[in-house]
């Protein structure tokens, strides 16, 4: 899957669009989204943290992007997220296709990521794409999505992270 899917194009982001990727942070991770700050911190070191944003040709504004970072031998997955209306179409498998690869260029054995217990569908992408659930970590994430029990307003801990691996030694 060398290309991106049809009709779209990808870019390296950069510090520099830390600023544009505050409305899309909003609506994709409206319960913990990153700060413009944070935002910047994690685009200012592309030696080691790589983030790609996603556009409709001819459109210009972002409508998904995915960051991943690396240490000696893992390659950790930061975020991807891609706005409901593009969702189906081949956006995110590319995304996870293209950090996969530059993983393996960085040398990396295995990649890692967490996500929310009750976003399935993020958790069905990734089973999909080769990852497994390795740990649990109980009320990691503040509140809960919308509508699961333990939302604003609601009491609990917090909701469970899956933490999910893949080896990725061999072929791509």
């Amino acid at each position: 899957m060398a290309r991106a899917p049809e009709g779209y194009i990808v870019r390296q982001l950069d510090v520099g669009d830390a600023a544009e990727l505050m409305p899309l942070e909003a609506e994709l991770f409206p319960l913990d989204r990153w700060d413009e700050r944070m935002m910047r911190e994690e685009l200012s070191h592309p030696e080691w943290r790589q983030y790609w944003g996603v556009a409709e040709m001819g459109a210009g504004a972002l409508i998904a992007y995915a960051g991943l970072q690396y240490s000696p031998h893992i390659a950790d997955i930061q975020t991807i997220g891609v706005v409901p209306e593009h969702a189906g179409r081949g956006v995110a498998k590319y995304l996870m296709w293209l950090m996969e690869s530059r993983a393996r260029d960085w040398g990396a054995t295995h990649m890692m990521l967490e996500v929310r217990a009750s976003n399935e569908r993020a958790i069905h992408l990734y089973h999909r794409n080769g990852f497994e659930e390795i740990a649990r970590r109980r009320g990691y994430y503040p509140g809960g999505a919308p509508g699961h029990p333990s939302a604003p307003g609601k009491p609990s801990a917090g909701e469970d992270a899956l933490i999910m691996q893949k080896d990725i030694r061999g072929k791509l």
